[in-house]
């Protein structure tokens, strides 16, 4: 996603339109995936990576961005019997820390995760259906 906005912002600098600087992030509810998901920017986009802010929720308060890319994805374990456990929202669901995370974009919020486990939540449940309603969901 981070890729795609910026060859489009970068195009329509080179074509003579105005592109405004666009500053990106990346919030995850968990602390464990930012040293992932910056060394997965990294070996993605190279030294572009130093573009997005990568952090928690937590340490995203009080910040605001144009562009948010929120991570609610979350692994699910395997059992020794080699079942999974039931998929949960876990920390995603915590109210406070989820309006933190919601309304740090200006401009677009880009949400990933897993649309049946979100709905598990009745308050993802409700921005969800909102989501659908308006036609901004891609699966």
């Amino acid at each position: 996603l981070f890729l795609e906005l910026r060859t489009c912002l970068l195009a329509a600098h080179s074509a003579g339109r105005k592109a405004t600087p666009t500053s990106v992030g990346v919030i995850t509810f968990y602390k464990a995936q930012v040293p992932v998901l910056r060394a997965a920017f990294q070996r993605l986009v190279g030294d572009a990576a130093r573009e997005v802010m990568i952090e928690t929720v937590d340490s995203f308060q009080g910040k605001q961005l144009d562009v948010i890319m929120l991570s609610c994805v979350r692994a699910v374990k395997q059992h020794q019997n080699g079942k999974q456990q039931k998929a949960s929202v876990g920390f995603v669901k915590d109210v406070q820390r989820l309006n933190v995370a919601v309304t740090r974009a200006r401009r677009a919020m880009w949400v990933l995760g897993n649309v049946a486990t979100l709905r598990s939540s009745d308050v993802w449940d409700a921005m969800l259906q909102d989501a659908v309603d308006r036609g901004v969901i891609i699966s």
